[in-house]
């Protein structure tokens, strides 16, 4: 079954425990991602990005495991709210399940639906921030 959202196995008891710190400072429902390191791997740059909102970028200290906040993408956009990202999965006629992406403008109601096609097959949309889709 294909993942809608980023799925991480861990080999390395530290590194998953750095990322258990990470996930835990971070902003419900973001995804964790490491944009950069020190060489000496103690100082890492941290994206956490959402989607309902820009993606904030934090300074992980491993050593102590504090992080600090660094910037925000898109820092006007933090004014507004944004509908959550659903995953839908599709059966295909191969039996496979096609993952696709809902943002709906309203939960309570039927609402109208447009529908944006990527130019697939070898191409695939991802979780996160849309600002079409918002």
């Amino acid at each position: 079954m294909p993942a809608a959202r980023t799925e991480r196995q861990f080999f390395d008891k530290e590194l998953e425990a750095d990322f258990d710190k990470l996930e835990a400072a971070a902003p419900d429902g973001a995804e964790v991602a490491i944009a950069s390191r020190t060489r000496d791997e103690q100082t890492w740059i941290v994206s956490y990005r959402r989607d309902d909102g820009p993606t904030e970028y934090v300074v992980y200290e491993k050593a102590t495991g504090a992080t600090t906040p660094l910037f925000v993408s898109q820092p006007a956009l933090l004014r507004y709210k944004f509908a959550k990202m659903e995953d839908v999965r599709i059966p295909a006629r191969d039996g496979l399940e096609l993952v696709a992406y809902l943002t709906r403008s309203d939960t309570e109601r039927a609402t109208p639906l447009v529908l944006l096609v990527h130019g697939g097959p070898w191409a695939r949309d991802g979780w996160g921030f849309n600002a079409m889709a918002q």
